[in-house]
């Protein structure tokens, strides 16, 4: 997936393990976020060359990511649990008296 910002925030809502897909701005902030500290993905990183102007992403890198993600070996199995954790305080922040609930009603008080 590419890595925008709404994208991520899908990601985690859902608990859904990413594969990130950098493409320009703040994807390179984004990426750092979710995979170095939260430790809910796996990025892709080897572009192959088409000419000077033209960059993609080559398709063993592709496969090495979703291999990663898939093998069930204890780092994938960590990037997902860690995704479902995310997901579940992200359900709890948003139920009713939740932390986000609070913050909205704080909000609209003052």
């Amino acid at each position: 997936m590419h890595y925008g910002w709404n994208s991520c925030l899908e990601g985690v809502s859902s608990g859904v393990p990413m594969i990130t897909w950098l493409m320009h701005t703040e994807q390179f902030y984004n990426e750092k976020l979710m995979v170095e500290e939260l430790k809910v993905g796996v990025g892709l990183k080897e572009f192959a060359l088409v000419d000077k102007d033209r960059r993609v992403m080559a398709g063993e890198e592709i496969g090495r990511a979703i291999g990663k993600m898939m093998d069930g070996r204890d780092e994938a199995e960590g990037v997902k649990r860690r995704a479902r954790e995310q997901a579940e305080m992200v359900s709890m922040a948003l139920e009713e008296g939740g932390s986000s609930m609070k913050k909205l009603i704080q909000e609209l008080i003052e």
